[in-house]
């Protein structure tokens, strides 16, 4: 497989439009790993099967549009991708949400993939399922407490535990940075990128964004939300940091890619935090909550001028409101 983008455009392409869903035996391997923002993780070819095949039913005419493809790699070494998407379609079966809605959706979508013998070996997916869900005009609530009975039927749960090495982030990550040393970077390397992106998030050097922001940076946030110059960006960061005051944040993976329209980067990320400060969530819940999520990013003269970032809103909020299923009572008691 010499062509990457060609390949991932041909699997996604089977897999969705074509509704050649068994195609995923041939083009995923045996024991893939499919890392889900705020989710547990699906193993297998025949979850992701499953997986699919659920979505379709609730949105049979769904298309997907494949947007952009940054890659990096080789024959020999593998390739790594990163993918920006956009599912649109009508919900005319019944979903995980509830009944079908007959409503039309686009949704967004960033995947991450490792690709080695000319198939996909693991996988991360960034979706905005919040968006989707007020799209269907469901109550969030309802949607949530819906989801909430279906896992607890299946065993599964809203908040996986948090690998206790992923403490370690905040080791890892707060080492301090003078400000005249971060203000000298040349936003050049992946190694300044995650200097840059560290400092920002970690040490809350947010005013670096009035240094490596470009005047006219837009950034796509998760949720649908449209941002519109630093000032904006940097008002959502400060709102983040708020929330979560323990905030941390972590690089998994970055790939990059030089184009004639400037320097392509894409990460794969983690956030670790608790829910103790006010913010757009409600009452501090002091839940302790771990967000993966997807970025690509668009570089001209070493600043960041566009942004496109996601991960699951709504399953964020899944975790800080989990409670326990209340059974229904027993009417044969007397």
């Amino acid at each position: 497989m010499a062509d990457p983008v060609r390949f991932v455009q041909d699997t996604l392409n089977a897999i969705w439009n074509q509704k050649m869903v068994g195609s995923i035996y041939a083009t995923f391997a045996s024991g893939v790993r499919v890392h889900r923002s705020c989710q547990d993780d699906l193993y297998g070819q025949e979850a992701l099967v499953v997986d699919t095949i659920e979505r379709l039913a609730a949105f049979p005419d769904l298309r997907l549009t494949i947007e952009d493809i940054i890659w990096q790699g080789s024959e020999e070494q593998g390739y790594r991708v990163s993918v920006s998407m956009d599912f649109a379609g009508h919900n005319l079966g019944v979903s995980r949400y509830g009944a079908a809605t007959q409503r039309e959706i686009d949704q967004s979508v960033l995947l991450s993939g490792r690709i080695a013998n000319g198939r996909f070996e693991e996988l991360w997916i960034a979706e905005d399922e919040r968006s989707l869900v007020e799209q269907l005009e469901y109550d969030l609530v309802a949607a949530l407490r819906s989801i909430e009975a279906m896992e607890a039927f299946l065993g599964q749960s809203a908040t996986p535990e948090i690998p206790a090495a992923m403490g370690e982030i905040q080791h890892l990550e707060r080492g301090r940075s003078s400000i005249d040393s971060l203000y000298a970077l040349h936003l050049d390397s992946p190694e300044a990128v995650r200097a840059v992106l560290s400092a920002l998030w970690n040490e809350r050097q947010v005013g670096l964004c009035e240094r490596f922001y470009s005047d006219d940076f837009a950034c796509h946030w998760a949720s649908n939300r449209q941002l519109e110059g630093r000032e904006a960006y940097q008002a959502v960061v400060l709102a983040h940091l708020a929330t979560f005051p323990d905030h941390t944040f972590h690089i998994d993976d970055i790939i990059e890619q030089a184009r004639d329209d400037g320097w392509h980067v894409a990460l794969n990320w983690t956030m670790l935090g608790t829910h103790a400060g006010p913010g757009a969530y409600g009452i501090p819940s002091g839940k302790r909550v771990q967000i993966t999520g997807i970025s690509q990013y668009v570089l001209r003269e070493q600043q960041f001028v566009a942004e496109r970032t996601e991960w699951n809103e709504f399953r964020l909020m899944q975790k800080i409101m989990e409670r326990p299923i209340e059974s229904e009572p027993d009417e044969n008691i007397d």
